[in-house]
């Protein structure tokens, strides 16, 4: 069982009972504003984030983890599609301009930390029960994955899209068959770290590992 620490228990129920607080507020907002369509996202966002709570009283023992994540989730997923439904997303005619228009909503921003710090705590209950393992697979995750961030962030400056532009078609087209094949590689093995960081802290396995020796 991925049973979680008692303080973290506690933060997860307060991140719930925030979760709470905002579908209550966004829910009585899209009754005002009429925004029927948004309305049916707050009762699940509300449900989820009482679902966060009776952990602190040895509830779903079964899996806290999964328990957080479900929460995170349902919050993060129906504060955004809410926020589109609500109207919220009217002008933006591209993925950027829906980024900067949910950054300027207090109310979306706060879902989204509620499901960042619900999900940072699944990670963190996972692996504290091998730190030592669970924090080499972090951090060999982390250093794969940083390539292919300063790569994104260098194609979104005007500068290397200006070069880009310039180059034959045939030199394009081999330069993009090649970094889809290194972007590829190294964000699988970054994911696949990640997951080993968190697999490693499984339940199951810690009382396997305890029996086989236990038996010799």
């Amino acid at each position: 069982m991925t049973t979680a620490p008692k303080p973290i228990l506690m933060l997860t129920a307060l991140l719930g009972l925030a979760a709470v607080v905002t579908g209550v507020a966004s829910a009585i907002a899209a009754i005002r504003g009429e925004a029927w369509v948004a309305l049916g996202f707050e009762p699940l966002i509300i449900i989820a984030g009482l679902m966060a709570i009776p952990p602190i009283w040895g509830r779903f023992r079964a899996s806290h983890v999964m328990t957080m994540c479900c929460v995170a989730g349902t919050v993060l997923v129906g504060g955004v599609l809410g926020f589109i439904a609500a109207g919220g997303a009217e002008g933006a005619a591209s993925p950027g301009r829906l980024v900067r228009a949910m950054a300027d909503d207090p109310m979306v921003l706060t879902r989204i930390g509620v499901a960042a710090a619900l999900f940072g705590l699944a990670g963190l209950t996972m692996t504290l029960r091998r730190p030592a393992r669970s924090m080499r697979y972090l951090g060999l995750g982390v250093v794969l994955a940083a390539p292919m961030a300063v790569a994104v962030g260098l194609l979104a400056s005007s500068g290397t899209r200006t070069w880009l532009a310039n180059l034959p078609s045939i030199g394009l087209a081999i330069l993009a068959f090649v970094a889809f094949l290194v972007f590829t590689g190294f964000i699988s093995a970054s994911v696949h770290c990640f997951i080993r960081a968190f697999e490693v802290g499984r339940g199951d396995l810690l009382e396997e590992e305890r029996d086989a020796a236990t038996a010799t």
